[in-house]
C-alpha cells in the first residue's frame, strides 16, 4: 500500500479560490460519500432484469477500491452487496 500523503486541492468560495490540504484518506471519503449520496448504481441498486451484471461487478470493484482508501470497506461492502441482492430479487418473476 502506498504511503498516505497530503494532496493539494482547490475550491471556490464566493468566487475566490481557496487552497487547502486534504489527506488521501479524506479525499477518498469525500468521493465515496458523494457517490453514495447519489443513491443509484454506486450503491448497488440497478435494473437486474434488463441491466448487465458484468457492468455492476465492474462498478462494485471500483467502489470497493474507493471504500478501502476511505477506510470504510466493510460498511460499504455490506451495503453494496445487500442492494445487489435486493435488486436481483426484484427482477424475479415470482
Amino acid at each position: 500500500m502506498t504511503e498516505l500523503k497530503d494532496v493539494e486541492w482547490h475550491h471556490y468560495i464566493d468566487g475566490k479560490k481557496d487552497k487547502g490540504l486534504m489527506s488521501d484518506t479524506q479525499a477518498y471519503k469525500t468521493v465515496l460519500h458523494d457517490l453514495v449520496a447519489a443513491n443509484g448504481i454506486f450503491t448497488g441498486k440497478h435494473d437486474a432484469k434488463d441491466g448487465s451484471a458484468e457492468f455492476m461487478y465492474g462498478v462494485w470493484f471500483v467502489m470497493e477500491q474507493i471504500a478501502f482508501g476511505a477506510g470504510e470497506y466493510i460498511e460499504f461492502a455490506d451495503m453494496f452487496s445487500k442492494n445487489m441482492v435486493e435488486s436481483g430479487d426484484s427482477a424475479l418473476p415470482f
